[in-house]
């Protein structure tokens, strides 16, 4: 284990900001569900209107800190306010002003992590007016504009995986900073990911919720998101796994979701590397990110059922960013880099492949195999 102070950094502040800013929007988030999501509830995919709710204040939160310390920065964000402005949703403008507010004046387990945000002197309470301009600090161009071609900017996901929130599984809070066109910083909260290998043991100490810090060129790292001590850091690393063992005993994971991901196309790719567990693992969220670059599992695929469909660069930063640190590789489907520089979609890359680089290769030269059947 590492303290936080030992890990060196060019970027203190940015990373000191990264880190509080998500875990008080995990706190929003679990207020989200705990209030608004009753736990034998049945949830339809119609009724989204809690984590609506949690996007908008997660993405908030987000803002209103990196706005305060970096006040020339851009942001891209997921959440738009043009609904929020309507009429008949300011019983949801209502709930999140609330559910805000709550949360800024609920302390960080950390009293380290909560000096941020004392320090920064934000208000313990927000008015509409000012909701609506913190969330409208993350409002996205119009498609591939120039937003994405400045020296710096933040984009965040404020919830990763909108069914996983929603049955209480995983999904998680994702930022990351692009400096030069490169993914420099990210940061992904975890709230319902033990600190343990996944699946979790039933080991007392376990630690549920876990939060990921990565920065280009620096490595990898977890710790628990409720802690006293938020100086100690894990570092973390892909698993060294051989193509050979891949194929024995080799993991596996994809969407959740069928229309996030092509998963015909998926287990075609597995039976010809012929491995011998093909099952897959399903998970919403970057999460998937988290548990290769710890080495839980050995490869994520992520490979589109249109082709003409482009990813958003929220949905990926700050996750393959924490992949490469940990000593794995991120690509497309056809072997180039993830170009985040061109707006808020990858727009020059067709699905993601991560996994360690042992097993790259070979994942790409089957994917182009199976591709022509």
């Amino acid at each position: 284990m590492l303290k936080l102070n030992e890990i060196k950094t060019n970027f203190q502040k940015e990373r000191q900001i990264g880190i509080s800013s998500i875990l008080k929007s995990t706190i929003l988030t679990q207020k989200v569900f705990k209030t608004l999501i009753q736990k034998d509830q049945i949830i339809t995919k119609q009724d989204k209107s809690p984590v609506t709710i949690g996007d908008y204040g997660s993405q908030a939160l987000i803002n209103l800190l990196i706005s305060k310390h970096f006040p020339n920065d851009k942001i891209i964000g997921e959440e738009e306010i043009q609904d929020l402005q309507t009429t008949s949703n300011s019983p949801t403008l209502n709930q999140i002003e609330r559910l805000i507010n709550e949360t800024l004046t609920t302390k960080l387990e950390s009293e380290t992590d909560e000096e941020v945000w004392k320090n920064s002197r934000i208000p313990k309470s927000l008015n509409q007016s000012e909701i609506l301009e913190t969330i409208n600090l993350g409002n996205s161009k119009e498609e591939n504009e120039d937003e994405g071609n400045g020296e710096r900017f933040w984009t965040l996901d404020p919830i990763d995986g909108t069914k996983g929130f929603l049955r209480s599984d995983q999904y998680s809070i994702c930022l990351s900073l692009i400096i030069n066109k490169k993914v420099t910083l990210s940061f992904i909260s975890a709230p319902n990911l033990s600190t343990d290998p996944y699946p979790s043991s039933s080991n007392p100490s376990s630690k549920i919720g876990t939060l990921f810090y990565a920065e280009h060129g620096k490595g990898a790292y977890q710790r628990p998101i409720n802690t006293n001590d938020s100086s100690i850091y894990s570092p973390i690393r892909t698993n060294p796994i051989s193509f050979n063992g891949f194929q024995t005993s080799g993991t596996f994971c994809e969407s959740w979701e069928s229309n996030h991901s092509n998963q015909i196309l998926n287990s075609k790719i597995l039976a010809h590397l012929k491995l011998s567990n093909p099952t897959p693992i399903r998970l919403d969220s970057q999460v998937k990110y988290c548990l290769i670059a710890r080495g839980d599992v050995n490869v994520y695929l992520r490979l589109p059922i249109d082709l003409n469909y482009k990813e958003k660069i929220w949905d990926h930063a700050a996750g393959s960013l924490l992949v490469e640190e940990a000593g794995g590789k991120v690509t497309d489907m056809w072997g180039k880099p993830l170009d985040f520089s061109l707006g808020k979609t990858l727009i020059q890359n067709e699905g993601i492949v991560a996994s360690h680089p042992n097993l790259h290769q070979s994942l790409l030269d089957a994917i182009k195999s199976v591709s022509k059947l």
